[in-house]
Order: C-alpha cells, then structure tokens, then sequence
C-alpha cells in the first residue's frame, strides 16, 4: 500500500486527512509543512512498514526531505543544525533565486539574483570577512556568490563556529549517524532529451486543468499576508503572477518584468503563454539541480547513488514508438534497478559507504598580469583567457614588443 498520499491546504486550512494506507494526515501539517513536520509523520509510517516485516520504499520528492527521514546527521535539533538546514536550502535553490541572470561570472561578470544589485566593493568586502573568520569555506566560495558568503557569515555569527566546522563534523558522522540502512535509486537522461520530455509533462498538465487549480487557489488565497511564500513560490505557481493578476485575482506574488506587477487590462492570452514558458523553463531547469544535489551527496557524504538512464524510454515515447520505449525502460531501468535491489536486499551491496565523502575543492585564484586582474576557480580563468578581451590584450602587448604598436594605424591613416 502507499502511505501519506493526500492533500494539505497551503493557505493554512484543514488538511484533507483521508490517504493512501489508512493513514491520517496529523492536524499539525494544516498550512505550512517543516522538513521536520515531513520527518516525524513519515518516520512513524517507516516503523510501522518495517515492524511488519517489510521494506518501505520512499519515491519522489525533494532530496533534502529524504536526507532528513534517512539519517540523524543531516538534520538534527541543534542551533548549528537549524543555520546549516536554511543553508542548505539557499545552496540547492541557488539556481532558482539566479535563474534570470543578467550576466554571467564565467564571462568575467557578475551573477546576481533578479532582486539583487551587484556591488563589487560590498561582495569583495564580505569575502574578505569570510576569509578572517572561515578561511576554509572562503576558499571554496565565489565572492560573487553573494548569496552563499552571506549566508556562511550568517552561520558564524549565529553559532559562534565557522561553517566549515559544522560541515565537516556532518561529514564524519553521515555514514555512522544513518538511521537506516539504504539503498538509492536516481533517474536521469539527457539533458536535450529530459527537457523535451519535462515539456510534454507541463503540456500534459495544462490539459488536465493545472489553470483552473491555480486560479481556484488564487481565489482562496488572496490578500493573504504570506502569499508569497510556501506553494505559491513553488514551480507551477509563481510563474503565474501576472496572469492571475490580469485575470483579476488580488495575487501579490510571482513573476513579472522589472517594474511591471501586471494588471487587468493586460493581454491574458499572451501572458498565459509566457507562463507557460517559464514554467516549462523552471522545470527543466529544477531537474538538472536535482541531479546536481544528488552527485553533492555522493560527494559530500560518501552515499552510493544508482544511476538509471531512462534516456532511450523519453525518446521513443517522443516518437510515439511505444514498444521502443517499453523495451528501452525494461533494458536500462527496471532490470538495473531490481538487480540492484535484490543484491541489496540481499544484504551484498551496503548502499552507502562505497564512496569515500570528499571535500569540495578550493578555489584557486590565478593573476592575469596583462589585464591586471584576479581569477577565482579554473573556470572564470578558462573563459577569461579565451575571451575576446584578453585576447586582443595579449596581441597588443606582443605588437608592443616588437615595436610594432601603432603601426597598423598609422598604415591606415595615411592610406
């Protein structure tokens, strides 16, 4: 049977309490649900499937939920664990708060979020103070991501110790602290051929009346107070802003070009399909964090992650060809996955440990004495090197050299 299936109102409401299972959803998940709400309702149905003799299964969801059923050491009650978990949570949705970037670093210019200002000066300032009280976590951080030595400083300041102390300690225990022994199975595909089939997914959603839901929310939850957090930011919803605002709904959240809120009058038509895109884009741009987060895990914590390439089924459910994608699904999806299975149930694969946890590497920070300028990490100094900047930089100093400077010009001007 599947357990804690159902449905809990985002707008603080009573939560529907029939699922999937027998289980009742607790009235405490009304409105607003914590990882920490999510843990203890889904612990409890964990104990009752393995008291009978079976192997609960968990499926779906955000990772960072998974981590906190499956072990005590990803998030525990302690102050120190309370600033990493929202650290956590900043470093996965880094991709979401930078997702309209205005500019990129790898091209020697900032990255700054939609509701961010770049400010060299104040983001060189606030690494530099990263760098005084966490060295370690400096040298790993960007100073152009804001974001993250922010919210690192954050951490020293409200626990008095470095964060590179907390991570390291949740490193050592990760493996000891497992509550259970686990095994994971991850999906993924091509990224040409995941997008494709994320699209068809929205579309297929939009058939099914994903409008309707959205401004049947819409017209319960507006005017609330905290309407722009929880599911109303969440992909499927906040790219709607401005439609539900031109369609009348009094919806101070969501998406909407720099200085325009949207409003009645607007062309709904249009605006639904700039939605639609958007969500499109969001989703796919969600799956290729999500895969991210689960190579972090294998990294980080040393977790042995089975990948499943289902790339062969989206291509022939793309074409139609459903025999293809039956036989690819059986070859490279379900036969991997239940031999892995058996072998773990069979106590031969461990399923976490195989890996050695690593550190993430430091930045190195390289000179450019030609341009007179410092690059962080091989990346930035890959693309400033190739660039046209640097490029033209070089082949002057050269021309200088070799006394050469000037004389294209001069050739011209007197031609």
């Amino acid at each position: 049977p599947h357990h804690m299936l159902g449905c809990v109102d985002p707008t603080g409401g009573v939560a529907s309490d029939t699922v999937a299972g027998g289980d009742r959803a607790p009235g405490s998940l009304a409105g607003a649900i914590t990882v920490r709400d999510f843990r203890d309702a889904a612990l409890r149905v964990v104990a009752n499937v393995i008291a009978r003799g079976k192997t609960p299964v968990l499926v779906g969801g955000s990772d960072y939920y998974l981590r906190a059923v499956v072990s005590q050491s990803l998030l525990d009650e302690g102050e120190d664990a309370r600033a990493v978990e929202s650290s956590d949570e900043d470093e996965d949705d880094a991709d979401a708060a930078t997702k309209k970037t205005k500019r990129d670093w790898t091209k020697g210019e900032p990255t700054v979020g939609p509701n961010d200002t770049w400010d060299e000066a104040a983001a060189l300032a606030a690494h530099a103070r990263l760098r005084e009280v966490d060295p370690i976590s400096a040298a790993k951080i960007h100073p152009r991501n804001t974001r993250r030595v922010r919210r690192y400083l954050e951490i020293r300041d409200s626990t008095g110790e470095p964060a590179s102390e907390i991570f390291a300690r949740r490193r050592r225990g990760a493996a000891e602290a497992m509550r259970f022994r686990s095994l994971f199975l991850c999906m993924r595909a091509t990224n040409d051929e995941l997008d494709l089939a994320l699209r068809r997914r929205v579309d297929a959603m939009l058939a099914a009346g994903l409008v309707e839901e959205l401004e049947a929310f819409a017209a319960k939850a507006s005017g609330a107070s905290d309407d722009a957090r929880g599911a109303s930011q969440s992909i499927g919803f906040h790219e709607w802003g401005r439609y539900l605002r031109a369609r009348g709904f009094d919806w101070t959240s969501g998406e909407g070009k720099e200085g325009d809120v949207g409003g009645e009058g607007e062309d709904v038509d249009a605006l639904r399909a700039e939605a639609v895109e958007a969500m499109k884009a969001d989703t796919c741009r969600l799956a290729r964090r999500q895969l991210r987060r689960c190579r972090r895990l294998e990294r980080a914590f040393g977790w042995r992650v089975i990948y499943l390439d289902s790339t062969a089924t989206h291509a022939g459910l793309r074409v139609g060809d459903d025999a293809a994608a039956r036989s690819a699904w059986a070859k490279d999806v379900r036969e991997p996955a239940l031999a892995a299975t058996v072998s773990f149930l069979a106590g031969e694969d461990p399923g976490i440990g195989a890996a050695a946890p690593s550190e993430e590497e430091p930045w190195t920070e390289r000179r450019c004495e030609a341009c007179d300028k410092t690059l962080r990490g091989e990346t930035e100094w890959r693309s400033h090197v190739e660039g046209k900047r640097h490029r033209n930089r070089i082949a002057a100093l050269r021309r200088k050299r070799e006394g050469k400077h000037g004389i294209r010009q001069q050739a011209s001007v007197e031609s």
